[in-house]
């Protein structure tokens, strides 16, 4: 047994559920996950715990380039009928880092604000109705 530890990975909701036209993104977040539970594995006896953290919508100003604020559609999507903040991310992480999380090894743990019980956020062309942006919903379609 070595000196206690703890990784966190970052994974997304988009890792845990359908993700239509984000299937490099899905999947690598899926891999994620896989890789977390495996990990945890090969770890346990070494007495290091490692676990993953799968955002959902969260605010910050990278989503704010494709996503659009629309408070209606939080709340119809999300069942907390808000976006995440990024501190609400790092209160997760920073659980799992401490010893109040200290017999929890190989989870994923969604902080989506209950995104993932709603998840009926596609529109009726399959794609996100987060991405507002009509030129890169376009672009999705044309990929199909």
């Amino acid at each position: 047994q070595g000196n206690p530890g703890s990784i966190v990975s970052l994974s997304s909701i988009s890792g845990m559920n359908t993700a239509p036209f984000h299937i490099a993104y899905g999947s690598a977040k899926a891999a994620v996950a896989a890789m977390t539970r495996t990990m945890a594995v090969e770890l346990a006896l070494d007495n290091i715990r490692v676990n993953a953290v799968a955002p959902g919508v969260t605010d910050t100003a990278a989503s704010r380039t494709y996503v659009d604020d629309d408070p209606d559609r939080d709340r119809q999507a999300i069942a907390m009928g808000r976006r995440g903040r990024p501190e609400e991310q790092a209160g997760a992480i920073l659980f799992l880092l401490s010893d109040l999380s200290s017999y929890i090894t190989g989870q994923t743990l969604l902080v989506d604000g209950g995104l993932n019980l709603k998840w009926s956020h596609l529109g009726d062309d399959n794609t996100s109705l987060f991405l507002s942006d009509d030129s890169f919903r376009a672009s999705i379609r044309r990929m199909q």
